[in-house]
């Protein structure tokens, strides 16, 4: 079994092992280029030597058939009586008897073809030394056995050298590589072992903590930095979750208690004040059900795959039809509706959170300003946004309270006595992260104004080009 908490020896760890194998397999490789070169190299010189021996006894056989082989012979002894330098030893016999002999054994085979031949002669102090030849024989026109040698010891010394370099360097390599493997894999484990000791400590309950740089390579960077925003998220989403907690213990416990008041009252009332009891019952349940159900909504929104369900929505229209929609609550609760809407605005999205985002806006204004307030629905659009905004002419709330508006059950004092939950804002900020726009609030001096940006779509091909005037309805 593995356990977390005891550390693996160095030689149990993918990284580690995987190091090594890698810088293995390139050493080996290296070493092989090298046999490989040196036997391209020896062969190389093997082929010139040979090419030089059939190039001369070309020339013996071309002199053969154009003067014969006593004048080979007598052109050959010319040349080495006159001093003539000469990197060749030769052997020729005639066939009438005629025999010429320089630097090759007077004895060698008549075979045709190459042979390797080792020749002992004697040096100026008496003694003996040993020559090792390549050996090209071969018969002329006439039946001339000839015979052209030359030493290959500047080859052996060559490939000597090139064994030695190809032994040498591809087992250094071979060996540099594994250490340098050993070094990479043990300098990579400990990196990862910083980060793997983050990460426990954030299992641990350390929220604060973050995976430190690996500082291998920008992938590493990448990959650091990515796992960081996680745990910020998941820090941000446990203090969300927190404060939710505490937030609906709070706002719940005040309607549940009503309840069971009520209940208690049912349970000892006669039955006509029973029957009025149990209906306040009903009215405080449905409340309580109402603020799950904004919950549910908004743990729907964060968290599910909305944006399968996106699809091209004619924002103009989508405005100018819940101005209609609201006009006529507006003006029960003595509020003035105005349309001011850009025609021609489009935006990918989920109708349906976004009608539910503007309906939330409209809904605050109407409930939480005072009868003979304006409010005005505003759509407009720039290059790549849309901008839309519920402006009113209200009193406005005070500049400390406007970051807190946003956040679930946050809800001003003067509200608490006007139906809601405090989550209508904290829904339609959600479905504006959704849809990659952004939701601001910001005091109009006087009033409020709640403004939803977010990317603005092309227009279908049918309607591209076509002018439309705005809408703009007091």
């Amino acid at each position: 079994m593995i356990r977390a908490d005891v550390p693996p020896r160095i030689w149990q760890t993918a990284t580690f092992r995987l190091a090594v194998i890698l810088s293995l397999i390139f050493g080996l490789g290296s070493a092989a280029v090298l046999l490989a070169l040196d036997f391209s190299m020896a062969r190389a010189a093997q082929s010139e030597l040979e090419d030089s021996l059939e190039n001369q006894m070309a020339i013996m056989r071309a002199d053969i058939d154009a003067e014969g082989s006593d004048a080979l012979i007598e052109m050959l002894e010319g040349h080495r009586k006159g001093g003539s330098p000469t990197q060749y030893a030769y052997l020729v016999h005639t066939p009438d008897g005629g025999r010429y002999v320089a630097g090759l054994p007077a004895d060698l085979p008549e075979s045709d073809g190459f042979s390797r031949v080792s020749v002992h002669p004697a040096t100026p102090r008496g003694g003996e030394t040993t020559i090792d030849m390549l050996v090209l024989s071969a018969r002329g026109s006439d039946g001339t056995f000839l015979a052209v040698g030359r030493e290959t010891s500047a080859l052996d010394k060559l490939r000597d050298s090139l064994h030695l370099i190809a032994l040498v360097g591809g087992g250094g390599l071979a060996v540099l590589a594994v250490a340098t493997g050993l070094v990479l894999g043990y300098v990579l484990l400990r990196r990862l072992e910083r980060v793997s000791d983050v990460a426990a400590r954030v299992l641990g309950g350390n929220q604060n903590e973050r995976l430190p740089a690996i500082g291998l390579g920008r992938e590493f960077d990448a990959l650091v930095l990515n796992l960081n925003r996680m745990l910020d998220r998941l820090a941000q989403t446990m203090s969300a979750l927190r404060q939710v907690s505490g937030d609906i213990a709070h706002d719940l416990r005040t309607p549940l208690t009503r309840l069971r008041s009520l209940l208690e009252d049912a349970a000892g009332s006669d039955d006509a004040v029973r029957r009025e009891v149990l209906e306040r019952a009903v009215g405080e349940t449905d409340e309580i059900l109402l603020i799950f159900n904004a919950l549910l909504r908004i743990a729907q929104v964060e968290g599910g795959d909305r944006r399968s369900h996106f699809e091209l929505v004619d924002i103009s229209a989508l405005v100018t039809e819940l101005a209609d929609v609201y006009r006529p609550e507006a003006e029960d609760l003595q509020h003035a509706l105005r349309l001011d809407a850009q025609a021609g605005l489009y935006g990918r999205g989920d109708r349906r959170l976004l009608r539910q985002l503007l309906s939330n806006l409209l809904e605050n204004a109407m409930r939480h300003t005072p009868p003979g307030t304006a409010i005005t629905l505003r759509a407009t659009g720039e290059d790549t946004r849309i901008r839309l905004s519920v402006t009113d002419n209200g009193p406005g709330v005070p500049a400390a309270e406007v970051p807190n508006l946003t956040q679930r059950f946050y809800r001003l004092d003067r509200s608490r006595s006007t139906p809601g939950s405090g989550l209508g804002l904290t829904l339609a900020t959600a479905i504006a992260e959704l849809h990659d726009g952004r939701l601001s609030v910001e005091n109009g001096e006087p009033g409020l104004i709640v403004t939803f940006a977010f990317p603005r779509a092309p227009a279908p091909a049918a309607t591209a080009g076509r002018a439309e005037p705005s809408v703009t309805v007091a």
